[in-house]
């Protein structure tokens, strides 16, 4: 996963290599990962309505991108979508995430990508990153899913279990992280190697 792309990406939510967990891609995560599962705890839909920023595609499909560095090698799994018109996203989810979109120790970073007019994606699932080439991300934003086993990062205590978002806190020295923000507050750039790197 080392091209360019799959490097923006790394540094978007995780320093790849490292992980806050040590298991593989198919280890147990304590959710109910069943396509028809309810959101923990929360309404039956959760939506992000957020900022699309200069830069980013004005037009196009919406997804979110779930990195999970817990196992090896790190990936990328593709899991929620919508649309963006204008300076406007949204995206939306029905049900928990899978369980492969989360890492070992229950806790899920996802980061909306606005995809460039024409780009074709497939359903949910691991993905390929080349296909993501001149998408627009959120770089100092991030979904965030907790599930009610997790174990906490030194950062994710104050997020809720269930779905909320995430601002990142850039960090002097060490590793950054992120704070409970606003859904509202999200935004797309096009700046994924100056992104979060929370791990």
């Amino acid at each position: 996963m080392m091209t360019i792309l799959a490097a923006g990406l790394c540094a978007l939510v995780i320093g790849c290599g490292e992980s806050g967990g040590s298991s593989t891609i198919d280890a147990a995560v304590e959710i109910d990962a069943r396509a028809d599962a309810p959101i923990d705890g929360g309404p039956s839909v959760f939506s992000v309505t957020g900022i699309v920023g200069t830069g980013a595609p004005a037009t196009g499909s919406t997804v979110v991108l779930w990195v999970v560095s817990s196992g090896s090698p790190d990936y990328i799994y593709k899991f929620g979508q919508g649309t963006s018109t204008g300076a406007q996203f949204i995206a939306s989810f029905s049900t928990v995430p899978p369980a492969a979109a989360i890492n070992s120790y229950g806790l899920g970073v996802g980061i909306v990508a606005v995809l460039a007019p024409g780009t074709m994606i497939p359903a949910d699932g691991m993905i390929d990153e080349m296909v993501l080439a001149g998408a627009g991300y959120t770089t100092e934003h991030a979904i965030i899913y907790k599930t009610a086993t997790a174990t906490d990062l030194s950062w994710s205590a104050s997020f809720p279990v269930g779905y909320s978002c995430g601002r990142c806190v850039r960090a002097s020295s060490g590793f950054d992280s992120f704070e409970v923000t606003s859904c509202a507050t999200v935004e797309v750039d096009m700046t994924p190697m100056n992104a979060c790197n929370w791990t």
